[in-house]
């Protein structure tokens, strides 16, 4: 197992921004848009801030947003980030958006 590192290639193949659980957040939305630019138009001349992300979360861990739902499935165990880093091995693997980063060490 080994850390993720808060990347563009790995944003891009993040499941964050789909999951059920930010699927309703206003919040989540406006920055969702904002990394898509940022990350798929990087002309922006903006720079690539985990606070500005609603992905990567076992990165970056816990979001900003307070209006997500946890109660719904989240898809951390279909990423293939999750796969490629073992991230099964670690404490308390699924919701990195809700947990601060030491519980996901």
């Amino acid at each position: 197992m080994s850390k993720v590192e808060f990347l563009i290639p790995l944003i891009k193949k993040c499941l964050c921004h789909q999951c059920p659980v930010q699927s309703q957040s206003i919040c989540v939305d406006g920055k969702r848009r904002l990394m898509l630019e940022i990350v798929y138009g990087n002309e922006t001349g903006m720079f690539l801030e985990p606070d500005r992300v609603p992905a990567l979360y076992c990165s970056s861990g816990r979001t900003s947003c307070t209006d997500i739902d946890n109660s719904k499935n989240c898809l951390c165990d279909k990423c293939n980030i999750w796969a490629d880093y073992d991230l099964d091995k670690i404490k308390n693997p699924r919701y990195f958006c809700t947990k601060d980063p030491e519980e996901i060490e």
